[in-house]
């Protein structure tokens, strides 16, 4: 018998060079669109310039805090309740509540902002659902000044 010259394409590198590129490709293009459509976290401001012409008065209600001598320790104790501790010039009377903003790092759809009601004369309390880990700012305001805070859950 005469054997051929014709080999079996499939033990052919140049075939599986020639396939192989393109099916990688899709594999690999395929992947990433399942991962970015699980993962879609949303824009993290989606007013950016709203929030640069604000960042003035910003300014102010920060430096209002500093002249009050405000000061805030959060203490995370069972994982729905958040015990807020202001410490104050003596001549200042805290506010009945505190708006709580909680704002992630990464993650804008995760952000809340919630009421802290007076528990004692400067410990304030409030419930929330539990937080994803990572970092979080938080932002404590109330009565023309606010206080910014970078916790680690």
């Amino acid at each position: 018998m005469i054997e051929s010259n014709s080999a079996n394409p499939w033990r052919i590198p140049a075939v599986w060079l020639v396939i192989g590129i393109p099916a990688v490709a899709v594999i690999v293009g395929v992947i990433i669109l399942t991962l970015s459509i699980v993962s879609y976290d949303g824009l993290v401001v989606d007013d950016y310039y709203k929030k640069g012409m604000g960042i003035n008065q910003s300014i102010e209600r920060t430096v209002r805090a500093k002249e009050l001598g405000i000061r805030a320790a959060i203490e995370f104790s069972d994982d729905p309740l958040i015990e807020i501790q202001l410490s104050t010039n003596p001549d200042y009377a805290p506010p009945e509540d505190l708006t709580v903003s909680f704002r992630h790092a990464t993650r804008s759809g995760s952000d809340q902002t919630v009421s802290a009601n007076k528990f004692e004369n400067t410990t304030y309390r409030m419930h929330l659902p539990p937080l994803l880990p990572g970092k979080w700012h938080v932002e404590i305001a109330a009565d023309g000044w606010k206080i910014n805070r970078i916790v680690q859950r």
